[in-house]
């Protein structure tokens, strides 16, 4: 016998199909699960994606998610305000700023110390609280800025000048105009008004690279952070200093939390400051810190780093991840929780890698197919693998939100 399919249902199958076909060779252009850049904080993240819109996960008491909300995201959650028009993003300790693809930029987040561009409130129990949940403009910041990162309670920018400023918490110089005075709107560090090429910033500490490869660094000098050795010690310094070594061939720098890192127009790598857990990646013992950068074997030909709390990551020549130094939480991703006094290959991510982050005890990775990974501590969701139990991940694990997953999986099967 033959089927015959009445017209108004074979009406309806056909705009099915159509629906169908032109959403999935949407989806095909444009995966919502895709990133440009990532950012790590203490324990949050946040990432670019592909449309220039920003997604954050994790811990978000302080609002540094920007969704608006004060819960914990345990996936990639969009931020309302932030669909397109995003460069790049940067997390601090409880707030982050991002860049447009304009030049300006918004922050939001925990303001306590001006981080966020405005005047912090007289105490935290009087209004304004201190934290923002939704994205703000930076006012004096609207246009010319080429380059942005974030420290625990302060940030600083590379304007299209080739100048930097800073603005927020100032209790150890980390501001880089000669003062010890806090600052909401942002101010010129001295000496580096025009020919900076990059900027780095560590918990409170700041480092930058000149156009000639002199790398300089500011703040707070516990345990050598600076990376040079004055004649009387001394616990700060609110302008910028020479790090040793690196009058010039910087070809680029991390700061990290206790410790720096920068790696030569040759390609090796250098670490100076605390050592506690093996920072500096040299095989030494446990509490050797000094601010002489010493060379880290193994590494060569590296073409990007990155320094988080107590560990630092490297993209080799391979395009693959190496890393070395604190791993309680796994963050150094060799399947362990052992500390790495010597760099080790990171489970899975041999080749392929074009842009890495590290946060206090996490790290994160971006391939060249613009995937997202991440590793290490998740007691707040900042893995974003949507792990109930909070439980870290001691290797790579690819971070796509479930619910744009599964819509994505059903149209492509058609």
């Amino acid at each position: 016998m033959r089927f015959s399919m009445p017209n108004y249902l074979k009406y309806l199958y056909s705009l099915f199909i159509l629906f169908a076909v032109c959403v999935s060779n949407a989806s095909a252009a444009y995966d919502p699960n895709l990133f440009s850049k990532v950012t790590a904080g203490v324990n949050h993240t946040c990432a670019v994606t592909l449309k220039g819109g920003v997604k954050c996960w994790g811990f978000n008491t302080y609002g540094q998610l920007g969704d608006n909300s004060t819960k914990t995201r345990l996936v990639p959650t969009a931020l309302p305000d932030l669909t397109s028009g995003i460069a790049d993003v940067s997390a601090g300790s409880f707030h982050t700023c991002a860049l447009t693809t304009g030049g300006a930029v918004l922050c939001w987040g925990a303001n306590y110390k001006g981080q966020l561009g405005e005047a912090p409130p007289v105490s935290p129990e009087m209004p304004p609280k201190g934290v923002r949940t939704k994205p703000g403009a930076v006012t004096s910041l609207t246009s010319g800025i080429k380059a942005l990162a974030s420290g625990d309670s302060f940030n600083c920018v590379l304007t299209t000048a080739g100048a930097v400023k800073c603005w927020g918490r100032n209790n150890n110089g980390q501001l880089g105009n000669g003062t010890q005075v806090d600052s909401f709107t942002p101010v010129q560090v001295t000496g580096l008004t025009s020919g900076i090429t990059s900027i780095s910033l560590g918990s409170d500490h700041a480092c930058a690279i000149t156009a000639s490869g002199a790398a300089k660094c500011w703040g707070t000098n516990i345990n050598g952070v600076l990376g040079y050795n004055p004649p009387v010690s001394r616990a700060f310094e609110a302008t910028p200093v020479s790090v040793i070594n690196f009058a010039s061939g910087t070809a680029a720098l991390s700061a990290g939390y206790s410790f720096g890192c920068a790696v030569t127009n040759a390609g090796g790598v250098q670490c100076w400051g605390y050592n506690n857990h093996g920072q500096k990646g040299t095989g030494a013992p446990i509490g050797t810190q000094s601010p002489f950068p010493v060379i880290i074997p193994g590494l060569a030909n590296i073409k990007a780093i990155t320094t988080g709390g107590g560990h630092g990551c490297a993209i080799n020549a391979n395009n693959g991840v190496q890393c070395w130094g604190y791993n309680d939480e796994g963050q150094v991703g060799d399947n362990s929780k052992v500390d790495r006094f010597e760099v080790k290959q990171v489970v899975g991510l041999t080749s392929g890698i074009t842009t890495l982050a590290s946060g206090w005890k996490h790290t994160c990775a971006i391939t060249d197919k613009s995937k997202l990974y991440c590793w290490g501590n998740n007691d707040n969701g900042q893995i974003g693998n949507n792990s109930r139990k909070y439980i870290s991940s001691l290797v790579p694990a690819l971070i796509r939100d479930p619910a744009n997953s599964a819509v994505i999986n059903l149209l492509l099967l058609n």
